[in-house]
């Protein structure tokens, strides 16, 4: 289990006690973070008896090598259920989710058909195509609603039909329309890759036309804000390369490196992962470093890893010096 969800990582994965929570995972060319949102990805829709409670993200101390789970609640209490997640991935298809997480034992097919506390909104595959036809209405739109609840199809990159298509996906998780009755579920969304997202609104000018002068992160960021107000916490994955954020050379890695600092100063928690600065390692990958929002007084001590991918998708978190 400690490389399906690694130990020193397990405080920071499951539902945060805060509702309007918002965790940032940053990453750049050969640092990306996909190992880390399968895991939290895992942690939500599998989680373990330590972590079906909401507790104190970070409320982990660290004694003699051994993790230990700070008290928060009575053993008396009864375990909370498990939320339900949209995710949303600009970046790649269901089929990457699908094995990625398959390995690590969690069967996407089954959270959203039948359990109903999954969804999926595709914002990939038909980003780049023309704004979409009218919908279907009377039997034919019915059919595909049954089909397909807990699977969504972004097309074209206008800001309210990603935004109508986000709200329908966490509309399904509230409702309970997927499978079942989910009314009341904590509902967690994760947008994966929103930068290119930013790309795409720049070919649209934020969906409000060729020519027009759109702040483009400030549409996001009302985006951002707005899709917030409708779940229960917020975990997004954002590029951090350097030539992006230090010293951007065009207007779209200015925009870019205006919204992730915009993004990381909003964020509770920010998760980011770097190479190592003395090279390459054949047992490390990088450096995890986890920061926390310090205006929050239940915020932990911001923590340091260094991490390895192994060739079977497992993944070692540890100290420096172990």
């Amino acid at each position: 289990m400690s490389r399906i969800r690694p130990e020193l990582l397990e405080p920071y994965l499951g539902l945060p006690s805060e509702a309007a929570d918002l965790t940032l995972l940053t990453g750049i060319l050969n640092a990306t973070p996909n190992w880390l949102v399968f895991r939290y990805l895992h942690s939500l829709l599998k989680p373990s008896s330590s972590s079906s409670s909401s507790v104190p993200r970070g409320t982990a101390s660290t004694q003699g090598g051994q993790h230990q789970q700070a008290a928060g609640r009575d053993d008396d209490d009864e375990p909370e259920e498990p939320p339900a997640v949209c995710l949303v991935s600009f970046l790649r298809d269901f089929a990457f989710y699908q094995e990625g997480l398959g390995k690590l034992g969690v069967d996407l097919e089954a959270c959203g058909r039948k359990k109903g506390n999954f969804v999926f909104a595709d914002g990939l595959s038909s980003l780049f195509l023309p704004p979409p036809p009218l919908p279907p209405s009377g039997q034919q739109q019915q059919q595909q609603q049954q089909q397909q609840q807990w699977k969504k199809t972004m097309v074209g990159s206008r800001t309210e039909d990603i935004r109508r298509v986000i709200l329908e996906g966490i509309a399904t998780l509230k409702t309970g329309t997927a499978a079942g009755n989910q009314q009341g579920k904590k509902v967690v969304l994760v947008l994966d890759g929103l930068g290119l997202l930013l790309l795409a609104s720049a070919l649209d000018d934020g969906g409000a036309g060729a020519g027009t002068d759109v702040n483009r992160v400030e549409v996001m960021r009302n985006l951002l804000m707005e899709l917030r107000q409708n779940v229960y916490s917020t975990i997004v994955t954002l590029q951090a390369d350097e030539p992006l954020i230090v010293d951007p050379l065009t207007t779209l890695e200015t925009d870019h490196s205006h919204f992730v600092r915009t993004v990381t100063h909003q964020a509770d928690t920010v998760v980011s992962l770097t190479p190592l600065g003395t090279g390459a390692a054949r047992d490390v990958n990088g450096v995890l470093r986890i920061v926390h929002d310090r205006k929050r007084p239940e915020a932990a001590d911001d923590r340091e890893y260094l991490y390895h991918v192994g060739g079977d998708g497992g993944v070692r978190v540890f100290e420096r010096g172990q």
